[in-house]
């Protein structure tokens, strides 16, 4: 099986990370944004960590009164869709073209959908480290400190104790990466089921939601530090959040295995004889 998986893996990351060049340059143009979207008095002091940290503050709890304004966070919706054109119609098109030739001769659509799982994991690792470079090369024109980052965000959304850089990295990087992933197993499970159309439609209806609806359900939640309960007193853990990140994703790999193996090849297969 090792071999059968290293083919497949050795495939997708060739045709759908590489040939996704496009998406990484939308991803550092809207890094680019992000980083002038700071005003230039904050700029002079902030780090690209502290930049990465204020796309993925979203927006406080969100509550319904008579003079409430709905607002979407724009910054951080950009950069929790833009993965989603990572995943796109790619498991689609390729059981519609020669992934089904891949699974044929290899005898195992649990090798593909390993390898999937895999490209859809490098996928994000890519985006976040595209994000990350950007801002790196950001704090080192300006000559600052990248690893320092964290402190004046803090104060600039009113946090004036010490926070461990680690626990920000955490908070602020990793859960969102893995929430993003998490959402990203989802498309790609939803597209292989219901079309890649409607699965586009579900996350981004689903990321808005979240921005509105604070409920564990709901783990778009769990990318805002705005709604993180280490930094706000109306906040949710994000320790539940992971728990439950992890329960979607082995559920969307069980589901995409058992999807797999009652799905008939030869549906497909009519597609590539026209």
């Amino acid at each position: 099986m090792s071999r059968k998986l290293s083919k497949f893996i050795i495939y997708d990351i060739k045709n759908g990370l590489l040939k996704k060049w496009s998406v990484f340059l939308v991803t550092i143009l809207a890094s680019v944004i992000a980083i002038e979207n700071v005003s230039w008095d904050l700029r002079r002091g902030w780090s690209g960590l502290d930049i990465i940290f204020n796309i993925f503050s979203g927006m406080p709890r969100f509550y319904i009164a008579p003079d409430t304004i709905f607002n979407i966070p724009f910054l951080w919706f950009v950069f929790m869709i833009i993965p989603s054109f990572l995943i796109g119609c790619y498991a689609v098109d390729d059981l519609n073209a020669y992934g089904i030739q891949m699974i044929v001769k290899s005898r195992s659509k649990l090798s593909w959908w390993i390898s999937k799982t895999i490209w859809c994991l490098l996928s994000v690792v890519s985006y976040f480290v595209v994000i990350i470079a950007v801002m790196g090369i950001y704090s080192g024109i300006n000559n600052i400190p990248f690893a320092d980052g964290g402190k004046r965000w803090c104060e600039f959304i009113g946090i004036y104790k010490a926070v461990p850089i680690k626990q920000l990295v955490m908070h602020g990087i990793a859960v969102p990466a893995l929430t993003i992933f998490t959402l990203c197993m989802v498309q790609m499970l939803l597209s292989i089921i219901f079309g890649s159309l409607t699965a586009y439609v579900v996350i981004i209806v689903y990321d808005i939601l979240s921005a509105y609806i604070t409920y564990p359900v709901f783990i778009g939640n769990y990318s805002m530090l705005l709604r993180d309960s280490e930094y706000v007193s109306d906040g949710i853990d994000i320790r539940v959040g992971i728990v439950i990140e992890l329960v979607l994703i082995v559920a969307s790999f069980v589901a995409g295995i058992i999807v797999m193996k009652k799905t008939a090849l030869f549906k497909y297969s009519k597609n590539l004889m026209g």
